[in-house]
């Protein structure tokens, strides 16, 4: 298997419309009276000898996993010599793993009773079974995807990286300077890599390429300057080091940042150039045949943990989608109060003005949310978060992010960090939303409750996207019922949530539409008409899509997850459903994949009928 390149973990919202510093948040516990006998039922304890060879396995492979990369364990581990890990050699590229190594993993995985292990080590245990199946699955596949990804390619990645990158000692900028060096390198690899996929007729399109080039040239500027030396010489000068060493460590960064880093953003435009004219695709993956095809339901596979027929999750989003749009028409037409109130939300949301509140502090919104939030979700206890703000500089690299949050290291997971970009389009309800999105009661409020669980290392190590994207979109929503809306209260709430779960479900059908059916601008924006939404923007969204594929099924197969199993809770239960008892069943199961989640709460409603 050939070296991977690392994975930052950053959560952000996706801004998606197709309709028209610091603070201490301090909670006292309380009891979440859920049916506790139900509960210990379904919290099996398992035996103690079978347990134990489990997590001993589980922490092994964590071990081997967070070393392989130094970038990665700087950012996921603070103490790592705690965990038994030497300091590593720094490198971008990270450990090569032999070409058997996920196989010889699934096997030992086997060897496991599940019906012996605790429940927590059974949701440990099925969610690991699928990322190794996965892994045996990539290596089937005839084509792999592209390194330079618009939205997550290295060349984007690594200004979020060396701009977020900390200092706690001289070691780390050390690292750091050896990161800076070797750029080049990594550039001439993803190249060398691009250019067997155009020869195999994978060839990157003239449009993407474009936006690609286009990312590279913000970064190079005038190749004399970059947001990452200003940035990271202000951290040097605040290690308290020497004045000789701080000023040392100071040059060097602007050597490397000048004499290296941009000069390899340089070469890599140029290179990028060369490519232009050779991919023949302006459309979705399966336009490159079987191989395309595949790839992408590997992405669904891998992305989402769903293993089941694309054809099913997309008639099941079908269904989610028709059934939100038809109760939007049924509200509206209610009465004409209803009408003029979704007029109202919609100037506050798109417009940002009208008679509804439009909060623009980050930290009062974050403290307002913290407060109210025990009256629908579990307490947290005490933690500690950070508000920062994008670098001037670097504000159009995140044009399209209002705000993300840095997951915190594993062994630090009570103080996180939430980025706001103020100069984002967004409008001040939709920073109201994006906050409670990536902090309470979204990304940082679920990673600390995940956290004070004492779970597995090795599920805090890997990204499940759509359980954390699918948490984050529907506590956004939940959390407006918190807000002070006056009278307009009950319909903010009704309709952010049918405009945001209805955006995401939509968008990634036309995302399954373009790369797995083949859908054209045409046949998008005839979709469009059919749900109800304007067609305009059909053919910059299907281009959008083309170009960045798995980048929405996170978000709305996430929400469709969330809201479908919901509605199989609400049903099970009847009048005695309990919202906060299925918040803390969710909080409680942890990060997983898509058919891990399912199974595990409809096991537990099914045991509680």
């Amino acid at each position: 298997m050939k070296k991977g390149f690392f994975a930052l973990a950053l959560c952000g919202v996706m801004c998606v419309s197709m309709v028209g510093c610091g603070g201490t948040c301090t909670t006292e516990p309380v009891e979440t009276n859920p049916a506790e006998a139900h509960r210990a039922a379904f919290w099996t304890e398992g035996d103690a000898e079978e347990n134990a060879a489990f997590e001993a396995f589980a922490n092994e492979l964590f071990v081997e996993e967070v070393s392989a990369s130094s970038v990665n364990l700087h950012f996921k581990l603070r103490d790592y010599e705690a965990y038994g890990i030497e300091r590593p050699v720094p490198s971008l590229l990270g450990e090569s793993y032999d070409e058997n190594y996920y196989t010889d993993k699934l096997a030992q995985l086997l060897t496991f009773e599940y019906d012996a292990l605790s429940r927590e080590n059974q949701i440990a245990y099925l969610t690991l079974k699928q990322d190794f199946e996965s892994v045996e699955t990539a290596e089937t596949l005839t084509f792999t995807g592209t390194n330079f990804d618009p939205s997550s390619g290295m060349h984007t990645n690594l200004i979020t990286v060396f701009t977020e990158y900390e200092f706690t000692c001289a070691e780390d900028i050390e690292d750091y300077l050896v990161y800076l060096s070797e750029v080049p390198e990594i550039f001439d690899l993803m190249v060398e890599d691009e250019t067997m996929l155009v020869e195999q007729g994978y060839g990157l399109s003239d449009a993407t390429l474009d936006l690609v080039i286009g990312q590279c040239e913000d970064v190079y500027g005038d190749g004399t300057d970059s947001p990452i030396l200003s940035v990271n010489n202000e951290k040097i000068a605040e290690l308290g080091l020497s004045a000789s060493d701080t000023e040392d460590y100071q040059n060097r960064n602007k050597e490397a940042i000048v004499g290296t880093f941009l000069p390899a953003y340089r070469d890599l435009i140029e290179d990028l150039k060369a490519f232009k004219g050779k991919g023949t695709n302006d459309l979705g993956l399966s336009n490159y045949g079987e191989g395309g095809k595949d790839y992408y339901a590997y992405l669904l596979q891998s992305t989402v943990g769903y293993g089941g027929s694309v054809d099913d999750l997309f008639q099941g989003l079908q269904g989610e989608l028709s059934a939100i749009y038809n109760e939007l028409i049924d509200t509206l037409y209610a009465s004409d109060a209803a009408f003029t109130a979704y007029e109202t939300w919609m100037d506050w949301y798109y417009d940002g003005k009208g008679p509804l509140p439009l909060p623009t502090d980050p930290i009062g919104i974050l403290d307002y949310f913290a407060e109210e939030v025990e009256q629908l979700f579990p307490s947290i206890g005490e933690t500690t978060y950070s508000v920062k703000y994008v670098p001037e500089e670097l504000q159009s690299s995140y044009a399209n992010v209002l705000a993300y949050y840095l997951i915190p290291p594993i062994d630090d997971y009570l103080h996180g960090s939430i980025t706001v970009n103020q100069n984002s389009d967004g409008t001040p309800a939709q920073l109201l939303m994006t906050l409670a999105h990536e902090g309470y009661p979204g990304h940082l409020y679920q990673n600390v409750y995940f956290g004070n669980s004492d779970p597995l290392p090795i599920r805090q190590l890997y990204s499940y996207n759509c359980y954390t994207e699918g948490w984050a979109v529907y506590s956004e929503c939940e959390a407006l019922r918190l807000y002070p809306f006056g009278g307009y209260s009950n319909y903010v709430y009704r309709f952010s949530k049918m405009d945001t779960y209805m955006n995401y479900i939509l968008s990634a059908m036309v995302e399954i539409g373009v790369h797995y059916y083949g859908w054209t601008a045409e046949d998008v924006a005839s979709f469009l008409s059919r749900n109800g939404m304007v067609p305009d923007t059909a053919e910059a969204f299907t281009q959008s899509v083309a170009m960045m594929p798995g980048v929405y099924i996170s978000y709305g197969v996430g929400i469709y997850m969330m809201s479908s199993l919901r509605d199989y809770a609400e049903k099970a239960q009847g009048s005695d459903f309990d919202e906060v008892e299925f918040n803390t069943l969710i909080l409680d199961i942890g990060p997983c994949t898509y058919d891990v989640l399912n199974a595990m709460v409809k096991e537990y409603y099914e045991a509680e009928a």
